[in-house]
């Protein structure tokens, strides 16, 4: 069984909509699904987002399910101004070496190094900081934490990630916090609608935002679909 993670239900959401017999079970207090893709087993699980509750929850996975391949597949900030929303990444140092051999003839991504921070990282100011700080052309919150307790297990990893916002914008992580209880792992709409009806003036901000994500998603599960095509033939 090939076993793939998303931080959050929504990354997850399309391309669990796709499995063939799909069964959401829960293992050790972890969300996760089962079913078939391409006629290739997975089990997907949702890590929640940040690097503890990400690391603790593969732990929790893991030590009841065993993994040869491990993919984490997201979104991701961008650090470097060549990088456009949508555009699909693999982690260079966090992939596993012997998995690009399986998905270097699949077409649409690029190559690129990947920094995890513990919090969003979200205005041009901060994302040009970090990419002189570390070098790296993408931040995500969980890779590094996820890739440690995968290696751990003595399983492959390999980092997928879409660029959700380039360099040069602005998350709104103030409004986008009143929506994910990151300690908890859960979305939180019921708060996030009650912030937004006393403060309706960033309404915008969050279209704004949010608008381009929907086919980030998409161009996000086609190309784990592709991935768990190649994969699948091991």
């Amino acid at each position: 069984m090939l076993t793939i993670a998303f931080p959050t239900e929504y990354e997850a959401g399309e391309f669990v909509a796709g499995l063939a017999n799909r069964k959401k079970i829960n293992i050790s207090g972890v969300p996760c699904y089962q079913g078939a893709y391409d006629n290739v087993s997975v089990l997907v699980v949702i890590t929640g987002m940040g690097m503890e509750m990400a690391a603790q929850r593969v732990k929790k996975v893991l030590a009841q399910e065993h993994a040869d391949i491990f993919v984490l597949a997201g979104f991701a900030g961008a650090l470097n101004s060549e990088l456009k929303k949508g555009q699909v990444i693999v982690a260079d140092r966090y992939s596993s070496r012997d998995l690009f051999d399986f998905i270097r003839l699949i077409p649409g991504y690029d190559i690129a190094a990947l920094h995890t921070a513990e919090r969003v990282i979200s205005t041009p100011e901060e994302k040009s900081s970090l990419a002189a700080q570390t070098g790296c052309q993408l931040v995500d919150m969980e890779m590094s934490a996820v890739a440690s307790v995968v290696r751990s297990y003595g399983a492959d990893i390999l980092g997928i990630r879409v660029i959700s916002d380039e360099a040069n914008e602005t998350v709104p992580s103030k409004v986008l916090a009143y929506g994910y209880n990151q300690a908890k792992g859960q979305t939180t709409p019921a708060k996030m609608a009650l912030y937004l009806m006393t403060h309706p003036w960033r309404i915008g901000e969050l279209k704004k935002f949010l608008s381009p994500l929907e086919p980030a998603r998409h161009s996000l599960t086609n190309f784990v679909a592709a991935v768990v095509h190649e994969l699948g033939q091991i």
